[in-house]
């Protein structure tokens, strides 16, 4: 019996001391203690999260500006490609127009200007054939030349050597 009784009494006291410990751990920190700790802590924390802040609304700032300028710098670009883009069009709607749009028409129009253009060309080919036979023909001349210059030479060589006796040994 004695065992029991000892027994007893040793886990009260345990189950009293596992009760007991957080209640001791929060002594001197009632309702209103635990406010005013809390309220000191913000305060100490506040001007540095002011600092923070201020830097950090700075910075937003600065990069907002550099965003800005980086998408006025990109419309730009883009206005100067539809610019360029719309006069290659337009370069293009020129090109295709025919031969004579925007040429001087001297006051023709329609099939005159056509007669007459065509007149034209036909005269500018008839020179170019007619330089092309000379430049021909002076070809064919200048190498009818060259021909009759090498059958010079030739001859020339063969009449030395039959007509002449060289210095050779022989002949001494």
């Amino acid at each position: 019996m004695k065992l029991k009784i000892v027994l007893s009494t040793v886990l009260s006291m345990v189950l009293i001391l596992m009760l007991a410990a957080p209640a001791a751990a929060q002594q001197g920190k009632g309702k209103g203690k635990s406010k005013k700790e809390a309220v000191e802590r913000k305060a100490e924390k506040a001007p540095e999260k002011t600092i923070k802040t201020a830097e950090e609304k700075a910075d937003k700032k600065k990069a907002e500006e550099k965003t800005r300028e980086a998408e006025e710098e990109a419309k730009e670009k883009a206005e100067e490609e539809a610019e360029e883009a719309e006069e290659a069009k337009e370069k293009e709607k020129e090109e295709a127009r025919g031969k004579a749009y925007g040429k001087n028409k001297e006051g023709l129009e329609g099939r005159e200007f056509g007669k007459k253009r065509s007149m034209e060309a036909k005269a500018k080919g008839e020179l170019k054939a007619a330089e092309r036979q000379e430049t021909g023909t002076e070809k064919e001349r200048l190498q009818q030349e060259a021909k009759e210059m090498e059958e010079k030479m030739k001859s020339e060589k063969g009449k030395g050597k039959k007509k002449g006796k060289g210095k050779g040994k022989g002949n001494r």
